[in-house]
Formats: C-alpha cells, structure tokens, sequence
C-alpha cells in the first residue's frame, strides 16, 4: 500500500444474505484497509478491535483485525490520490464513535430516513463512512476529492453506491470488475 493510494475493501460476510438482498447489493460491508488492519464501522463484536477511541463504543468505527468477521468474498478496490493520507486522518477522527443501526434500518423502512441529511457524524455504518471520508475539504489547501457535490436520491448509501460514485478512480478497475463480475452499463447478463 502506498501513500498515496486509499485502498477500499468490499466484502461478503458469512450471514449477511438479507443484508445483501435488501441493499440489492454483493456486498454487506466496506472498509478501508491499513497496514495493521480494517477500518470501518460495523456492529461486530468488541473482540475484534485492534484500534479506537479510549472511550469508543464497543461496536461502531474502529480498526479492526483483518479477518474480523467470517468472509465468503473480498475484493479491493485502489484509489489513487494525493489526498489519501488526509481521507484516512478523516476516517481515524472517527474512532470510537458508535454503529449507526438507526440508518442502516432506514434501508429496509423508508420512513426513518432523514429528508435533510443523511450523514450524522456523531455516529456511522461501513458504506457512510467511507463515502464521507471523501467528502469535503482535505489536506491544508482544503482541496476536494470530488470536484462537484455528491448528490444522493435516497439519502442513504449502499456499498454498491460507492462502487458507482468511486467507479472512475478505481486504479485496478479491470482486476476489480474480473474479480466481482461487475459489468458495464450495457452490457448483456
């Protein structure tokens, strides 16, 4: 891994068939992969964490060990940026903040969405997390990573969401698309 490149993992775990069929995704967790392991926010029990907040939570955003749940499948995705170092400092500011079950229950019961915002940083789940790191201003000449707002329609994110939003900056786009059989637009099943 070098120091310009966030590397993202999107992950299959052993159980996670509801989550992933409610998401309509192949996915049920993302983290970002560090040298000494998995951050993310998930629900996973406390025994798993490597790293967080001296008073975090016992489940919620944490660096995690790397095989911190049973996988059935993982795949990496590399972005390469040089604001990587700082969309990682954003994502360790979070350590210890808890697991954001309420809008991860807003997938499946639409009614508990917030019409305003769907980001609540005082609390988080895998693909809002992620997705949030890259946001904003970043590094010291508060640059953008996205050069135009990310606009979301159900204000809630799924990890598939983030392999289309980060789709153009995915660096091993051909091992990742050979890897998840994840095809292009238009092409035939």
């Amino acid at each position: 891994m070098d120091a310009d490149e966030v590397v993202i993992e999107f992950s299959t775990a052993k159980g996670s068939g509801k989550i992933r069929w409610l998401t309509r995704s192949k996915f049920s967790l993302v983290d970002i992969v560090l040298p000494d392991g998995l951050l993310g926010a998930t629900n996973s029990p406390a025994a798993s964490i490597v790293h967080t907040h001296p008073r975090g939570a016992a489940s919620g955003v944490a660096v995690r060990k790397p095989d911190y749940q049973e996988f059935q499948r993982r795949h990496r995705a590399i972005i390469k940026t040089p604001l990587a170092p700082w969309i990682i400092r954003k994502g360790l500011s979070q350590l210890g903040k808890p697991f954001d079950s309420k809008a991860l229950y807003a997938i499946y019961l639409p009614w508990l969405r917030s019409p305003v915002d769907w980001l609540h940083p005082d609390q988080w789940y895998c693909a809002e997390l992620v997705l949030w790191m890259f946001m904003g201003e970043l590094g010291p000449y508060r640059q953008r990573f996205f050069q135009r707002e990310v606009l979301m329609q159900r204000n809630l994110v799924v990890p598939e969401d983030l392999i289309l939003i980060l789709n153009q900056f995915i660096s091993n786009i051909e091992q990742f698309k050979s890897s998840t059989s994840l095809r292009p637009s238009g092409t035939p099943r």
